[in-house]
């Protein structure tokens, strides 16, 4: 089944978020109509992922299906502006549960999926974000997220190198800077959730 064609209410409750993620990765433009129905299910989605304790895997997965759809959208669209906008929020949103679920120490991040290989690579020193997304066979967005939730656990850190990113191995973090870090993240969650109940509708921003 074409989920990318499905009613909204069909796509939340019966779609699955890895076959839509592979559909959108063979898919050169969404149409408004396709639009519409991702958004409606993002916002459901990006609801449900930050009510649940611990859904680390899940919270990438559906951060990368939004960034996707984003990069899809047909850029004469109307209301394109809304969609981008929105998509962006919730992925504020969805980065913001990931630092909380991070910040209070690594052992969530050391189960990530590549954090052992990347942590391997590292050992022998630093080394350049683009190379790091070749040795694990990663998309650049994932790759991205990965390093951005091990950064959020204190067990990496990034700095600009011209262009791009030098990734190294970082100090531990001190119990002040955990608790920082997830006071500030939980702060922007807030403020996400305050922006989805206001968000304007597409159809209502086109007209």
């Amino acid at each position: 089944m074409n989920w990318l064609d499905a009613r909204p209410e069909a796509l939340v409750g019966q779609a699955d978020l890895s076959d839509l993620l592979a559909l959108l990765r063979k898919t050169k433009r969404l149409s408004r109509s396709r639009a519409e129905g991702l958004d409606h299910a993002f916002r459901q989605w990006t609801v449900r992922a930050l009510g649940r304790p611990d859904d680390m895997d899940g919270l990438l997965e559906l951060d990368e299906t939004v960034y996707l759809a984003s990069e899809r959208l047909e850029p004469k669209m109307e209301g394109l502006g809304v969609f981008r906008n929105r998509w962006r929020a919730f992925r504020d949103l969805l980065e913001s549960k990931r630092l909380v679920l991070e910040a209070a120490g690594s052992g969530k991040a050391m189960r990530l999926l590549h954090a052992g290989k990347v942590l391997e690579l590292l050992a022998t020193g630093p080394i350049p974000q683009l190379d790091l997304q070749a040795k694990l066979d990663v998309t650049a967005a994932r790759v991205s997220q990965i390093l951005g939730v091990m950064e959020a656990g204190g067990l990496i850190c990034r700095r600009k190198l011209g262009k791009e990113n030098l990734v190294s191995l970082a100090e531990p973090r001190t119990e002040k800077s955990a608790a920082n870090a997830s006071t500030g993240s939980a702060a922007r969650a807030f403020r996400g959730i305050d922006f989805l109940s206001q968000a304007p509708d597409p159809d209502r921003a086109a007209a």
